[in-house]
């Protein structure tokens, strides 16, 4: 659960139902990020595309919002089962995950998003239009992930409550490359 975010001279941070976008040089200049889906919710987590320019929410109504960073205005929000609990962005060329594609140059842009049900999708991102169902981690909920992109390989790591780590092919995650066993606590954060 990531709730602030530092970019190039200001800080996104999730307050409330809001967003707020604070400059760092002017501290009275203030912006809020906010839409009407989220409704009476407040927000569990964010990230940030720098390479896109937008930002990524996760509502405690179930949904995901997705915002451009230079007008703030809303560019697309989806609905997942259940209420998100990390987010997490990136990029991709066609060939890495599919050696078979007819563009093997065409860059994929993905929100890897968990839920409490222990899930974890992949959405479109910027437009958050569709999205697939990854792998059902556990019964366990899911506090943190991570995807870790190479040239030979991509992973995503996710942490639960029930103190594991679990290292995954990307995409095809029921391929498990490793656990990391062992803690003695909750594991929160992957970052």
């Amino acid at each position: 659960m990531k709730l602030i975010e530092n970019l190039d001279g200001y800080y996104l941070v999730g307050v409330g139902s809001v967003v707020l976008k604070v400059s760092t040089t002017n501290t009275a200049e203030v912006q809020t990020i906010s839409t009407e889906k989220s409704g009476d919710s407040h927000v569990v987590t964010l990230t940030v595309s720098k390479e896109t320019g937008h930002l990524f929410v996760g509502y405690s109504n179930k949904v995901v919002a997705s915002f451009s960073l230079n007008t703030l205005e809303l560019v697309g929000s989806i609905v997942l089962r259940k209420q998100p609990t990390a987010i997490q962005y990136s990029s991709f060329l066609a060939s890495a995950v599919d050696r078979a594609s007819a563009d093997p140059s065409k860059v994929h842009h993905v929100l890897l998003a968990s839920d409490k049900a222990g899930e974890v999708f992949a959405i479109n991102a910027p437009l958050l239009e569709k999205q697939v169902l990854l792998a059902g981690h556990t019964a366990s909920v899911i506090t943190d992930l991570a995807i870790h992109a190479s040239a030979k390989a991509h992973y995503v790591a996710t942490s639960d409550r029930d103190e594991k780590i679990r290292i995954s092919h990307f995409p095809d995650m029921e391929n498990i490359h490793t656990f990391l066993l062992g803690h003695t606590k909750v594991v929160a954060s992957v970052n």
